[in-house]
């Protein structure tokens, strides 16, 4: 499963939190953008998850 092979690769997760918070975080509502605070929420949504990643 996915979570097992980001539970057993740490770098790999970290990559994956940061491209997708970079992402996320450069999407415009309305004129306003979450920023890099987005990385922060997927790395927050991530860990929330399961608690071993």
């Amino acid at each position: 499963m996915i979570i097992n092979t980001l539970i057993e690769s740490s770098l790999l997760l970290l990559f994956l939190v940061s491209a997708v918070g970079y992402a996320l975080g450069r999407i415009r509502i309305k004129g306003a953008s979450l920023g890099v605070a987005a990385v922060l929420f997927v790395g927050l949504a991530v860990g929330a998850l399961d608690p071993n990643l």
